[in-house]
């Protein structure tokens, strides 16, 4: 008994090792059109209806029951998506795949989501053990909305950030409260951690240890886009950074319109920035998670009695999406990149499963969504809208530094 015990053990280790480190199938990819336009409707209220019932939770569904009759719609959602990426292979089997869902308002308290690793949560507050996911993907059920941004940073198991770009600085940096949104603006410099691709089961040592093969390089920013489908590798860091969307370019250039006429400027703040206030979005994303080699602790399949409350319609096309080649980020844009202008993000780390700290990221070349020219709100009104930024942009010049583990004082191990 002991024996078998080691060896389930020893399995685990093994499955969680393999979770850090092997290479996916994809690094990041988007299809537009992947999900049933006549069932938009239904996913975004049982979305709202499903954070009133069970608030924040993670649901679970194995291959097994994959294969046989959806309970709702988000789950039919989960299912084909299940089905869709597992069709790709993997070194190791798929167990099955983790959802829940995310509603975010534009003008609400926390209008985007901070930077973060998705991971095995009741496995680290538990033991501190970071594990990834096998692939990571995002759903929009809506076009508005902070943009996904995804990052070449993996996390090791104590969860400190392993950089693919392994650029380097100094200065010190400043972790400071980033709370649960997106990350802050400028910050100091700090120290670099990781480098070139180096072997995937080197022992993690005292500078977080080796990087991981497979992460890619640049910046990913995917922007909302009604029945889009994003899919990426599950061992990088991400997150909905609000101050990179539209709603945020148009919200700073209604404030700079009411702001720009000197005496005027009180009188047209009431005016512009309350219109654009006023007119606040909603961001409904469905997440969906698969696992390979491994099951996540403590989930479960959603119960029928709360399924019973949702719709039950069909959810997906992938089979007929097409696919959405990211566009490669301007010369012009390139060129205001390499300018040097960094800007600090927050990245949220469990440490032991007790602790939220931030991570204090920074990342060059992440510019704000386009936004028009401060002017006068009647001749904002006349101007023709700026056209929607691409769907999928890589920031190919975009750089990542990562702070040395000693100047965070995070106490990870």
């Amino acid at each position: 008994m002991a024996l078998a015990g080691t060896d389930h053990v020893e399995r685990r280790v093994d499955d969680a090792e393999f979770l850090r480190t092997a290479p996916r199938p994809l690094g990041v990819a988007a299809w537009h059109d992947a999900l049933v336009p006549a069932s938009l409707g239904a996913l975004a209220d049982d979305a709202v209806q499903l954070l009133s019932l069970a608030g924040d939770e993670t649901f679970w569904v194995t291959v097994d029951e994959a294969q046989g009759a959806a309970r709702c719609t988000l789950e039919r959602l989960a299912m084909d998506v299940l089905h869709f990426h597992a069709a790709r292979g993997a070194p190791r089997p798929i167990t099955g795949c983790e959802w829940w869902v995310q509603v975010r308002r534009s003008d609400g308290p926390v209008p985007g989501i901070a930077l973060h690793w998705d991971s095995d949560e009741a496995h680290a507050a538990g033991c501190g053990e970071h594990v990834p996911p096998w692939i990571a993907t995002v759903s929009y059920v809506g076009g508005t909305g902070a943009p996904t941004v995804v990052l070449p940073v993996a996390a090791n198991h104590h969860g400190r950030g392993l950089c693919a770009d392994g650029d380097s600085g100094g200065g010190d940096g400043g972790s400071g409260d980033g709370g649960d949104g997106a990350g802050g603006g400028g910050g100091g410099g700090g120290g670099a951690q990781g480098g070139g691709a180096t072997d995937p089961g080197a022992a993690p040592a005292g500078g977080g240890g080796a990087v991981p093969e497979g992460l890619g390089s640049g910046v990913y920013v995917s922007q909302p886009v009604r029945g889009k489908h994003l899919a990426f590798d599950g061992r990088l860091l991400h997150g909905a950074l609000h101050e990179l969307s539209a709603e945020a370019a148009e919200a700073a250039g209604a404030a700079g319109a009411a702001g720009g006429d000197g005496a005027d400027g009180e009188g047209g703040s009431s005016g512009a920035a309350g219109e654009g206030s006023a007119q606040g979005t909603t961001r409904v994303t469905l997440l969906v998670n698969l696992w390979a080699g491994r099951t996540p602790a403590q989930l479960c399949r959603v119960p029928e009695r709360l399924a019973a409350q949702l719709s039950n319609l069909p959810a997906t096309q992938l089979d007929t999406a097409q696919a959405a080649p990211p566009t490669v980020a301007t010369r012009r844009y390139n060129r205001r990149v390499a300018e040097g202008r960094w800007s600090e993000l927050r990245a949220r780390v469990v440490s032991g499963g007790r602790q939220r700290a931030y991570l204090p990221l920074q990342v060059s070349g992440l510019l704000p969504a386009p936004a028009a020219p401060p002017c006068d709100a009647a001749l904002a009104r006349a101007l023709p809208p700026l056209p929607p930024p691409p769907s999928l942009v890589h920031v190919s010049s975009a750089r990542v530094r990562v702070p040395s583990v000693a100047r965070l004082g995070l106490g990870l191990g």
